[in-house]
């Protein structure tokens, strides 16, 4: 596990990352797609009191390889978390862009440890997209955990996180859905096939003696794994997910069962993540499109009382004919009248 890393990694620590992989060990990595500094200058502290420096750590050209690619930027969603004002403050809701609310729709329930997973939330979370050409050309499989919605865009300049400047682009064609978490499977390629095996570097305090360059010499001619075992890389671009901020202390909440499923995936215990998915208690309703919510609205408020109307009508029209068939049933025949000639006649 390879956990919000800021600092570059030499040659070296690439090549065991690399060779840890080729070995089959399963490699997750959580990235944090930027540094965030203080900003020097006073003046603007106050518009902009953070300032947002792209992390360089040397694994972007691993996980190119593998045909990985996380961007230098932020995903910001108009399906965020929405947080509550107090009164001192005007009340209402704070939307917060920067805190996207994955739904049930945008989790990939086909995996296993993922099955009983049915929301989740990120925070300052980069795209991790997908090579096809590169996993195609190393017989690999690749698979999206999960991505925001399709009201989602990214900022990858002039970050920032102030609410009060943060505006969704006036362009539709900004909008699209943005992964968040992949995770690709098979037998990879070593990164360094082709390359020099990177030497070790020597203890400085053995720097200057026989013995250090004697474990340099031995390192340098060791094997290197080219075509690796199964194995999976597992790669998120939000670390927040990690911090308390996200994660509760029992993981009951859907980040934390979330998490630990993965961490048991990977170490392939995922029999335990499958039992653990199963004791979640966040069930969703099912999100209904406006276009179904408006005809049901007008039939519940209008629908149903013209219903009830015109079946109380019926009721009442079926009762009517009812009663006037009864009546006729008991009411004597009236004889008809009479001349005095036709009366003489049938008196006779």
């Amino acid at each position: 596990i390879i956990a919000g890393p800021t600092e570059a990694f030499s040659d070296h620590q690439l090549f065991q990352i690399d060779q840890a992989l080729m070995s089959g060990k399963n490699v997750a990595i959580f990235v944090d797609a930027f540094k965030e500094i203080p900003n020097p200058n006073k003046q603007m502290a106050f518009m902009q009191p953070t300032i947002f420096t792209p992390v360089e750590t040397n694994l972007k050209k691993l996980l190119n390889h593998y045909g990985v690619h996380v961007k230098s930027a932020y995903i910001m969603d108009e399906k965020c978390y929405k947080q509550a004002l107090p009164r001192r403050f005007g009340g209402g809701q704070q939307t917060l862009y920067y805190i996207p609310i994955i739904e049930n729709e945008k989790i990939n329930h086909e995996l296993p440890f993922l099955r009983q997973i049915k929301g989740l939330v990120t925070l300052k979370a980069a795209p991790v997209t997908l090579d096809e050409k590169r996993i195609q050309s190393q017989n690999l499989k690749a698979e999206t955990l999960f991505s925001t919605s399709d009201r989602s865009w990214t900022q990858s300049r002039n970050i920032t996180l102030n609410t009060m400047t943060i505006r969704p682009p006036a362009d539709e064609s900004a909008f699209s859905s943005q992964p968040v978490a992949v995770m690709v499977q098979g037998e990879f390629t070593s990164y360094f096939a082709d390359k020099t095996i990177p030497e070790k570097p020597s203890n400085p305090s053995e720097s200057g003696s026989d013995k250090g360059k004697e474990k340099s010499q031995v390192s340098q001619s060791g094997a290197i794994l080219t075509k690796g075992r199964p194995a999976r890389l597992v790669v998120v671009g939000s670390v927040d997910m990690l911090t308390n901020s996200l994660f509760d202390e029992k993981a009951q909440s859907p980040n934390g069962a979330f998490i630990m499923n993965l961490m048991d995936a990977t170490a392939g215990r995922e029999s335990i993540a499958i039992m653990r998915g199963k004791k979640q208690r966040f069930n969703p309703l099912k999100k209904i499109p406006e276009s179904v919510k408006m005809p049901i609205k007008v039939f519940n408020y209008a629908g149903l009382p013209l219903f009830t109307a015109l079946f109380g009508l019926g009721v009442y029209l079926r009762r009517h004919r009812r009663r006037k068939a009864i009546q006729a049933m008991f009411i004597e025949p009236t004889m008809p009248k009479l001349s005095c000639e036709e009366s003489s006649t049938l008196a006779g």
